[in-house]
């Protein structure tokens, strides 16, 4: 790969979240590729934050109950938001990790 070129990532994707996508693109005068690129730096880095923080001081029961999928989503429907599936996944591969376990296994409430 030369100077300055980008691999490629071939992803498929909602049709309606692609128009979102485009929509943005066409308003900010710049390229899809730019879009979905800042998106996945902005969403990696906060999944990465989250990962992070799960390893840190916090753990134990009081890590469980604050990011329990069940009260985080008490929590979020009080702001009208939805828990992400994959920070679900995250969380729990995170807690894997520091447990020592396997891959990740979570069913989506």
């Amino acid at each position: 790969m030369g100077k300055g070129e980008k691999p490629i990532l071939s992803v498929r994707i909602d049709a309606e979240l692609l128009k979102d996508v485009d929509a943005l693109a066409e308003e900010a005068g710049v390229g899809r590729a730019e879009i979905v690129e800042r998106c996945l730096w902005l969403g990696l880095s906060a999944d990465m934050g989250l990962a992070s923080w799960l390893k840190g001081k916090v753990s134990g029961p009081v890590l469980q109950i604050m990011t329990h999928p069940v009260v985080l989503k008490a929590l979020l429907s009080l702001t009208g938001d939805k828990v992400d599936p994959t920070v679900l996944k995250v969380r729990q591969g995170a807690i894997d990790k520091r447990r020592g376990h396997g891959k990740a296994k979570l069913a989506v409430e």
